[in-house]
């Protein structure tokens, strides 16, 4: 009897390559992302740096022209973080459509491995009754012979 060959192999290889692109976009996106959120964290420290530099320049030292270029500092801050905000929210989707596709492309690969298995199994069945069938033949000829002899 022939060795076993799964007759989709080509396709279950097609959509492992697919599901290692889209692990490979997923992370990337990740790491956007990521990237994103940390320049968030940033800005949030500058800006608290910049808060409390204000109000110690107001208790300690009376300089207008410092309070003012601390405050136009502090608002150029605020546009960044909308700016930033945005960034992460488009990254935010970008990520969960990467994510989605990848945990679709690992749900169809684990089908496919699913239906390999079975059909693996059905092989080993099949061998297993082609192997037993040619043993009782093999034993029936030899039985047959004796007593074919002895009358």
């Amino acid at each position: 009897m022939k060795k076993f060959k799964y007759r989709i192999e080509p396709y279950l290889k097609f959509i492992e390559h697919q599901r290692d692109q889209a692990l490979y976009l997923a992370k990337e996106a990740e790491y956007e992302l990521n990237s994103w959120k940390s320049k968030w964290k940033e800005l949030e420290t500058k800006m608290k740096k910049a808060y409390n530099l204000n109000s110690r320049i107001g208790k300690e030292i009376s300089d207008m022209r410092m309070i003012n270029d601390n405050n136009t500092f502090i608002e150029s801050l605020k546009d960044q973080m909308k700016d930033v905000s945005i960034e992460i929210q488009h990254a935010e989707t970008i990520y969960q459509e990467k994510h989605q596709k990848l945990l679709q492309l690992q749900k169809k690969l684990k089908q496919i491995e699913l239906h390999k298995e079975k059909a693996l199994e059905d092989f080993k069945q099949k061998y297993k009754k082609h192997s037993q069938k040619l043993t009782d033949e093999i034993n029936s000829r030899k039985l047959g012979g004796k007593n074919a002899k002895s009358l």
